[in-house]
């Protein structure tokens, strides 16, 4: 089956609780005329879209394109990296669509820096936003997943998790603890809830745009990407909806 058949076949079948989902993946994921963007929420029959960085106003601007699509939206802006808060936004959650099919951490981030400049406090914080957040909310939704069938968890990580490179001490050390920690859950979890992760490379969003502002940043970035282009946040949807809704067809097979 091809991924815009699942896509349909998911349809009113998966609860997405998104964490912290960027502007410009919402934009894609809630986008109508977009070959590719009947992806995830847009093509779910509910979904729980959660973001902490940015306001009301601007969470409700995308929701619309999601419910005219024959979805449902619950829009709960809140800080997740407020630990506190999570218990709502879960409850909410089950309160509103009867349960969680489909978890996806993708809060984070870390600007890079110097080692020598990095001080204990923004390692710290760093290891918090990306690992802590992605814990706290899988640890709060999993229970209310273990009775749905094909319930599945997608840690959004990075590629500075595997490699090396200057400046990343604490965004580099987050996301490596948040590849092991996908492991480590796939293990505790199975079988009734998958855990997997997307190590992203560079993706074109607004957070990025700091850099990309510079002709000669985004040039060097393109030259070290394989496919001499920067990614997409429809490349990290499509990977998002294929793995969130991978065993949701009885004939779906996955190779290992």
């Amino acid at each position: 089956m091809c991924i815009r058949d699942r896509l349909h076949a998911a349809a009113g079948r998966l609860v997405a609780l998104l964490n912290d989902w960027d502007d410009a993946v919402a934009a894609k994921l809630f986008a109508d005329n977009v070959a590719l963007d009947e992806s995830f929420a847009r093509r779910a029959a509910a979904a729980a879209k959660v973001r902490e960085l940015h306001g009301p106003l601007e969470l409700e601007a995308v929701a619309p394109d999601g419910r005219a699509s024959g979805g449902e939206a619950l829009v709960i802006p809140c800080d997740v990296s407020e630990l506190d808060v999570l218990d709502n936004l879960v409850d909410r959650t089950v309160e509103a669509f009867g349960g969680v099919d489909v978890v996806v951490n993708n809060a984070g981030g870390s600007m890079p820096n110097a080692f020598l400049d990095t001080s204990v406090r923004a390692f710290e914080k760093a290891f918090h936003f990306n690992v802590t957040t992605a814990f706290r909310l899988t640890q709060l939704a999993v229970p209310h997943m273990l009775d749905r069938e094909g319930a599945s968890v997608v840690n959004i990580s990075s590629a500075i998790g595997r490699m090396s490179d200057r400046g990343f001490a604490a965004y580099g050390t987050a996301k490596g603890a948040l590849t092991h920690l996908t492991r480590l859950l796939a293990a505790d979890l199975a079988p009734r809830v998958r855990v997997n992760g997307i190590a992203v490379g560079s993706v074109a969003t607004s957070a990025l745009q700091v850099v990309l502002d510079s002709d000669e940043i985004h040039d060097e970035m393109v030259a070290r990407t394989p496919l001499k282009r920067l990614g997409d946040p429809t490349d990290i949807a499509a990977a998002a909806v294929a793995i969130g809704e991978a065993f949701q067809e009885p004939e779906a097979e996955i190779e290992r």
